[in-house]
């Protein structure tokens, strides 16, 4: 498996595997995610609320490859995943976004499409930051992972809250 080292800040890691952060985060009283709601479907504005912690959150992520496993959905390429980590900042780098539209795309086939449109999960910006200096000092670990056919976003808004409490 390629590794890859980070420093010793970077404290969250965010396995997933492959939606929407309102399903995440209507569960959690203390960080509800913001729907603005129209008759018109395409007129819905989704947002990522802001982490009530002390700390900004930075994330970066990894396209990890084992070449001496086969991926079990299709034995002819290698295991691959991919891994967002989140971690306690400083301010800086550039939004994160919230999901690719090629992502946003892929749930057409499991008729999650019906909830949002492709572009509008792609059009949502976390609050985390590609490419910001991660806070020194010793934090805890937290591993989150959607299960199973979800997207490795879905989890983004505890990722956030998590992280931005060091």
């Amino acid at each position: 498996m390629i590794r890859t080292r980070r420093t010793a800040a970077v404290v969250f890691l965010t396995l997933t595997l492959t939606l929407p952060v309102s399903a995440a985060t209507a569960a959690s009283k203390s960080f509800p995610a913001t729907v603005a709601f129209s008759t018109d479907a395409s007129a819905v504005r989704l947002a990522i609320p802001r982490p009530t912690g002390q700390y900004e959150v930075g994330r970066d992520s990894l396209h990890l490859v084992d070449v001496n496993r086969r991926d079990p959905w299709v034995p002819t390429r290698a295991r691959e995943l991919m891994v967002s980590m989140y971690y306690p900042a400083y301010t800086g780098g550039s939004a994160a976004p919230y999901m690719a539209i090629e992502k946003a795309r892929l749930l057409q086939g499991q008729k999650l499409n019906k909830l949002f449109t492709p572009e509008q999960l792609a059009g949502v910006r976390t609050n985390a930051r590609v490419g910001a200096r991660s806070v020194r000092g010793r934090h805890p670990l937290a591993v989150l992972s959607p299960g199973f056919s979800l997207n490795r976003a879905t989890l983004t808004a505890l990722a956030e809250e998590l992280a931005a409490k060091g």
